[in-house]
């Protein structure tokens, strides 16, 4: 059996998910699918028969509280987890170099926090053995082109270039940026070594790596790294392939095996892997698995939507579906002809009052939704409170906010205990509004 451990990274500063955020509200254990985000990375550790991981948490505040989350039992059963916390504003980099005095193994798998997933950690750890690659990043193809939301003529944004070998899998170009790329520069030692080379959008970085232990000592010489995706993925793919000529022949039946490249020829394993004694592959998720990461506050309501499906229900969140392919706490209190269509989750202890109606939407705990309301396509947290005739659409609502009689919410973004005025209209909204 191969040896490996499991590196959580929780490093966000929570301004991809504002204003969900806001008021000390940790990015990691906001709900998905009635779930604390983190409980999800855990799951698929004990999944892989692990008994335990390390959790890198950016802040004091935020690692207390999911230190307290994990003394309340809340995490999967039997999993022992070793929190390290580094400085508020750290990046990937700097907890990946944090989590190096307590990882003993010299296979590493490193996720993200966001990532929901129920793909095989032993089989994506045994795919990077056994093609001898210092590091395998998983990809998922798109489910529509990254040019379908682009104008004609315009490079697409947010998405990732990749490059794939596919006879063995090799990930032979690597980038992503946020902002469109109008050129990319390929290293003349990779297309030497592929003359025929695909550079597409059509594949996710999905967060999910798998890193021999040598990786590691590159980042103890590069102080400007800051992102695993932007920094350190580039820079390996950039070096490989790159031996000199009479140094390949003389090593060609040679391997980078963890144990020797850390003893190296002169002890330096950073000069090892510089001079390209190395590969990176990719593990392409298939289409029978689930793997999402959450970005964005639209992508975190989409992905509570999707969990909300009665297979993705009963396969990832645990539970299974009570009610007309939902989900309905026991303790849930229907008011007179109340309605919760399919595909929907409402959490424990919430009541919904007469005549109501739920439609694609997941209600937290303990949420108190008036007479004559209608919330469809929406996410609601735990303790929010709805009055009377009021109707949501397509929002997001933080945890503990109140929204007044009649008021009408439509594409918003509602941050914790947040009061919204009765008989109020809001479109296109965030609020509280980010201020400048």
């Amino acid at each position: 059996m191969i040896n490996f451990q499991v590196v959580i990274l929780a490093c966000s500063d929570g301004r991809q998910l504002y204003p969900l955020t806001l008021g000390g509200a940790v990015e990691c254990l906001l709900p998905v699918g009635l779930r604390p985000a983190l409980s999800y990375p855990l799951q698929v550790v004990q999944d892989a028969g692990l008994s335990d991981a390390i959790v890198v948490v950016a802040g004091e505040q935020a690692a207390s509280s999911v230190k307290s989350w994990l003394a309340q039992q809340q995490a999967p059963s039997g999993i022992h987890c070793k929190v390290i916390t580094i400085p508020e504003g750290g990046n990937d980099i700097d907890g990946l170099a944090a989590a190096l005095a307590a990882v003993t193994t010299d296979i590493v798998v490193v996720m993200d926090t966001g990532v929901i997933t129920d793909v095989s950690l032993r089989a994506l750890v045994c795919s990077h053995y056994v093609g001898s690659a210092v590091a395998t990043v998983a990809l998922i193809k798109r489910k529509a082109s990254a040019s379908k939301n682009t104008k004609p003529g315009k490079a697409p944004k947010h998405v990732d270039y990749t490059a794939v070998d596919d006879v063995h899998s090799r990930l032979l170009f690597y980038a992503s940026e946020p902002e469109a790329l109008k050129d990319v520069q390929v290293p003349r030692s990779v297309l030497k070594h592929s003359m025929k080379l695909s550079i597409t959008t059509d594949y996710i970085d999905t967060h999910l790596y798998v890193f021999s232990r040598p990786v590691f000592s590159v980042l103890e010489g590069k102080s400007n790294m800051q992102s695993v995706q932007r920094d350190l993925l580039p820079f390996l793919v950039r070096h490989q392939f790159v031996v000199p000529l009479k140094e390949e022949q003389a090593r060609a039946s040679s391997k980078l095996a963890p144990s020797s490249s850390e003893q190296g020829t002169n002890g330096d394993t950073n000069g090892d892997l510089r001079h390209g004694e190395f590969h990176l592959d990719t593990f392409m998720i298939e289409g029978g698995e689930y793997c999402a990461r959450i970005r964005s506050v639209q992508t975190y309501a989409d992905m509570n939507k999707e969990l909300a499906s009665p297979e993705l229900c009963s396969r990832l969140v645990g539970v299974q579906s009570t009610k007309q392919d939902s989900y309905v706490h026991q303790t849930v209190e229907l008011g007179n002809k109340a309605t919760i269509a399919s595909s929907c989750m409402v959490g424990e202890g919430t009541q919904v009052g007469d005549r109501s109606s739920i439609k694609r939407a997941v209600i937290g705990k303990k949420c108190r939704i008036g007479n004559n309301v209608k919330i469809i396509n929406s996410v609601l947290l735990d303790g929010v409170k709805v009055g009377d005739s009021c109707h949501v659409q397509n929002s997001v609502i933080g945890a503990g906010s109140i929204i007044g009689d009649q008021a009408t919410l439509r594409d918003c973004q509602v941050g914790p205990d947040q009061t919204i005025p009765h008989e109020a209209e809001c479109r296109d909204e965030v609020l509280p509004r980010p201020q400048e």
